[in-house]
């Protein structure tokens, strides 16, 4: 069955438009992967690009995706994973509250211990990755294991953390690589700089799949591809 399903897909390729299927996780998806789509369009406008943005880990031997992006360890990555770069996490807020702050409406958030006063965006998660992506785990690396913020807000993914800082209503430990854009346009603010950072062991990953058919294509897909993960390896620092 395997077999069919590549060959009617590969007939279908033949047959049809060029295009690219990949998986990925859909706050990557959100806050990466489709702002960056329009720059591949441009170049190359007759590869359509089908995405496939699921809270699910995609089989490698899955014959409708061509590769997946995904969160991993180092020691996880399959043979012939390209790492893209590596998962920083850092307090943000949006420019809304920082005014509001600035403006004396909002308690001051100069330290990690000013948090004490604010409401805190967490990310209910279940997944191992959760253990050191969040915000006890941020905090307990402070010295303030114990601290109780004003307020919790639980949400389900990480481009809902990020939508809530944007809306002024709390801060979001967000993570870097998906929201170096918004800092740079001043739309998030990290409160306490580049001192409130936190590298984790975790990272992200193209993979290839191995029922993917070479062709030109997804060639230049995944060679813009490594060039946008350059670019953002370059945007948070890492060497």
């Amino acid at each position: 069955l395997g077999r069919i399903d590549r060959a009617v897909r590969q007939i279908r390729q033949l047959r049809g438009r060029a295009q690219v299927s990949l998986s990925t996780f859909p706050s990557f998806a959100a806050l990466w992967q489709l702002p960056r789509l329009p720059t591949f369009e441009k170049g190359q406008p007759a590869i359509d690009i089908r995405i496939s943005a699921v809270d699910r880990l995609v089989e490698l031997d899955d014959p409708d995706h061509d590769l997946v992006l995904r969160q991993i360890r180092p020691e996880d990555a399959p043979p012939g994973a390209i790492r893209m770069f590596g998962e920083v996490c850092t307090p943000v807020i949006g420019a809304s509250l920082a005014d509001a702050i600035a403006r004396g409406a909002a308690p001051p958030l100069k330290t990690p211990q000013d948090l004490v006063d604010c409401t805190l965006i967490e990310m209910d998660d279940d997944r191992p990755s959760s253990d050191v992506l969040g915000w006890p785990y941020w905090l307990q690396q402070r010295g303030l294991a114990q601290l109780e913020p004003r307020r919790w807000i639980s949400v389900n993914f990480t481009h809902q953390q990020v939508q809530t800082a944007l809306a002024g209503q709390g801060v979001a430990l967000a993570r870097l690589p998906l929201i170096h854009d918004a800092l740079g346009r001043g739309d998030l603010i990290e409160p306490f700089g580049r001192e409130g950072r936190l590298a984790s062991p975790w990272a992200y990953w193209q993979i290839g799949l191995t029922g993917a058919r070479p062709r030109p294509e997804l060639d230049s897909f995944t060679a813009w591809l490594q060039e946008a993960a350059r670019e953002t390896r370059e945007a948070i620092g890492e060497a």
